[in-house]
């Protein structure tokens, strides 16, 4: 909250928590992705980039959530029947 100054006038190495953090945050989303699946995970991102594009409104956001988690599956189940056209590739 007070800055990389701060934290290293204290004696916090910034560029180790850096990259403790990043590491942390790519494990952690390894592991919602491997536990609810990547279906499951779409489902706790969307929320976020609805948001993004409503606001804070919920009257708006719970239907934004809903249309726009849709149209992201349905894109990602269309892409992946592009790559392999013959055979079916599951949306995960």
């Amino acid at each position: 909250m007070l800055g990389n100054d701060v934290a290293t006038g204290l004696g916090v190495d910034t560029t180790v928590i850096r990259l403790l953090a990043c590491v942390a945050i790519v494990m952690l989303t390894s592991v919602s992705v491997s536990t609810a699946g990547p279906i499951g995970f779409l489902g706790l991102l969307v929320p976020h980039m609805a948001r993004k594009l409503v606001g804070n409104n919920f009257f708006l956001l719970i239907p934004a959530s809903a249309l726009l988690g849709a149209l992201l599956l349905m894109l990602s189940d269309t892409l992946a029947r592009a790559i392999a056209f013959p055979s079916e590739t599951p949306v995960a």
